[in-house]
């Protein structure tokens, strides 16, 4: 991402890298060598109720892959393609996924734009593994990562981009209200009995989960169930290519350089099942690749608990976004976006891409 206060995008194309893929089933954290797999059994404690049993099944196998837009050393490490970072965290809570998009016309003023990224979600892991976050409140975890970047003494400067997806089972203290105002508590876990089915004359409970989101600018997510987007995100925009972003701008330029708050995002929650598919990703990916594309790309993988498949599916839609990056006749989203701005081109968008990929397991 090159903004900071204009929607000039550099166009230079550079040689294409090789993809980077990372695979992991839970673990605390998703930085381990593409040459790793690491699995991690669920220990909540184990009890007779539905709801118990959804909070203690439903988790999540993910699987990243990525390419820096451009080679160089240091371009690629766990957590980082070029200046997009991200992290995956599991915790007994929930689980944790977060992208961010450096904003890369810092680069201008010699300060690296991965820089921010990178802290900002590193941050945010560490909140999460040390018990300082809610699962209801991606906001509130975004916010205490930007404030640990504003009081370090290593002076982060930059600014970025960022989403952070949260996933959690079903809530057991949940009570609902029935047609006559009073409080039901025997409806607990209502969201799980309501997916009860028969299925060959026993009687099971769909497992389910909550979501809750918070997305500044333009990564996002999206819900893939039946073939069909069931969620997304929605982007933040100032105006035509100029996200919403939070940034810690050297001092005595704050009044030139965009700047938004943490609570300025937009927050989301709904319910996600086993069997959903989570695409979580920078806009390298979503301004390179229409949402066919990528159904497309999905459909031998819906349902899936197959690591190697999600991790190839993974690959799939990087590769494809890197290659239309960089071809200057496709009609990119990023293109047909520019025009009906006014703006007269064609082409791919040049990026960095980073793709998290996460089947919703029951």
């Amino acid at each position: 991402m090159q903004t900071l206060v204009s929607y000039g995008r550099l166009l230079s194309r550079a040689i294409a890298n090789g993809v980077f893929s990372v695979s992991s089933s839970g673990s605390a954290s998703s930085s381990v060598p593409n040459s790793q797999q690491q699995s991690v059994s669920n220990s909540s404690p184990s009890t007779s109720s539905i709801c118990q049993s959804a909070r203690k099944r439903i988790r999540l196998l993910t699987a990243v892959s990525g390419f820096p837009k451009n080679q160089g050393p240091d371009r690629v490490r766990p957590g980082k393609f070029g200046d997009d970072a991200y992290f995956v965290a599991r915790h007994q809570l929930g689980e944790v996924i977060g992208v961010a998009d450096g904003v890369g016309g810092w680069r201008a003023w010699g300060i690296d734009p991965g820089e921010f990224s990178h802290t900002l979600m590193q941050s945010c892991e560490r909140l999460v593994s040390s018990s300082t976050f809610s699962p209801t409140a991606p906001t509130a975890l975004l916010a205490k990562a930007y404030a640990e970047l504003e009081h370090s003494k290593h002076h982060i400067l930059g600014s970025s981009t960022a989403c952070l997806v949260m996933v959690r089972g079903t809530s057991c203290s949940k009570s609902s209200s029935n047609s006559n105002g009073t409080s039901d508590h025997d409806s607990t876990c209502s969201s799980s009995r309501e997916q009860e089915h028969s299925r060959g004359g026993e009687r099971e409970a769909a497992v389910s989960g909550i979501l809750s989101s918070a997305n500044i600018g333009d990564s996002g997510y999206l819900v893939v169930r039946g073939g069909h987007v069931v969620h997304r995100s929605h982007e933040q925009q100032h105006y035509f290519n100029t996200p919403f972003q939070l940034s810690l701008p050297p001092p005595g330029t704050s009044g030139h350089v965009l700047s938004d708050s943490p609570s300025s995002a937009d927050t989301r929650e709904f319910e996600v099942e086993a069997g959903d598919i989570l695409l979580v990703a920078t806009d390298g990916v979503f301004d390179n690749l229409p949402v066919p594309n990528i159904l497309q790309l999905l459909q031998q993988v819906e349902g899936t608990s197959d690591l190697a498949d999600l991790q190839t599916a993974a690959n799939l839609i990087a590769q494809q976004a890197r290659q239309h990056a960089f071809d200057e006749d496709y009609m990119s989203p990023f293109a047909l976006s520019a025009i009906k701005n006014g703006i007269n081109t064609r082409g791919g968008k040049p990026d960095d891409i980073t793709v998290i990929l996460a089947a919703v397991l029951g």
